[in-house]
C-alpha cells in the first residue's frame, strides 16, 4: 500500500493522492476523504484529499465539470482511447 503518500497527504504536506479505490477508501478511516472516483475507467481510479480542504476538491469537480462541458474531455477521450463519449453515463457529483 501507499501508506507513505497517505501520511504525507495527513499531515499536510501534499494536496491530494491519486489511487485506486479499493487502496483509497482504506485510508480513509483516519482523518481523510475520499473525493471522488475517476468515471470510466476500469481501474477505478480515486481522489482522495484531507479532510476540510473543500476549496481544492470543489476546483478539482470544477476543472472537471468545464472540461466535460466545453468538449475538451470528449476529444482527449477520443484521442486517447479512440473511443465516442456519446454514451457515457453522466458523472456524479462526488461530494461524498
Amino acid at each position: 500500500m501507499n501508506t507513505e503518500a497517505y501520511q504525507t497527504l495527513a499531515a499536510g504536506k501534499l494536496d491530494a493522492v491519486v489511487d485506486d479505490v479499493p487502496i483509497a477508501k482504506s485510508f480513509t478511516k483516519s482523518d481523510l476523504k475520499l473525493a471522488g472516483i475517476i468515471p470510466n475507467t476500469e481501474a477505478q481510479y480515486g481522489l482522495v484529499f484531507k479532510k476540510g480542504n473543500d476549496k481544492l476538491r470543489d476546483a478539482v469537480n470544477y476543472a472537471l465539470k468545464e472540461i466535460q462541458a466545453d468538449g475538451t474531455f470528449a476529444r482527449f477521450y477520443q484521442k486517447w482511447f479512440g473511443e465516442d463519449t456519446s454514451m457515457m453515463p453522466d458523472q456524479q457529483d462526488s461530494k461524498s
